[in-house]
């Protein structure tokens, strides 16, 4: 059998779910085709708060690097006396903070959105994660690990159903 509300497994003759506490009796054996319903239920609050707190990080970082921007051209400058035309590298690095700038804050507003509505389990909820995790691609290794895990979470096959009941249900 297979507790109702948390999915976990359980043993036969047991009276409560150790994970939840739910009685037993109200937790009939669930149809295999049910599974991918109680995974995504799991799962979807686990990537809603990783979501937000990425998001918060990306804020904090293009905040960071707003701030400190006069710093970062000052050290960059001090390399551009042994170059030719040092202005136009100036340009070009001024353009790099603000295009860097700009990218962060857009992958944080998908991030939090995402975030939001995974925890909320909203419809538009799978979709937001999905475009959230491409954009999480392009971050370090942190983000690519939560990309790739929402991707494997939100594309897995029946995942699109299973998150359509999850979103009905809530």
């Amino acid at each position: 059998m297979i507790c109702r509300r948390c999915g976990e497994p359980l043993e036969t003759g047991e009276t409560l779910c150790i994970a939840c506490g739910c009685p037993a009796e109200m937790a009939p054996a669930i149809a295999e085709d049910a599974m991918p319903i109680l995974i995504l239920r799991r799962h979807t609050r686990i990537m809603g708060i990783l979501w937000l707190i990425f998001g918060v990080m990306r804020i904090a970082t293009a905040l960071l690097l707003v701030i400190k921007s006069g710093v970062l051209a000052l050290m960059w400058g001090a390399l551009l006396n042994r170059v030719p035309d040092p202005q136009a590298w100036m340009k070009r690095f001024e353009a790099g903070l603000a295009v860097l700038a700009v990218v962060l804050i857009i992958s944080a507003v998908a991030s939090l959105g995402a975030g939001l509505a995974l925890l909320s389990r909203a419809r538009i909820g799978r979709i937001l994660g999905i475009v959230a995790a491409f954009l999480g691609f392009v971050g370090g290794p942190p983000a690519v690990a939560l990309a790739v895990y929402t991707l494997i979470i939100l594309l897995s096959p029946g995942s699109r159903v299973a998150y359509d009941e999850v979103a009905t249900a809530a």
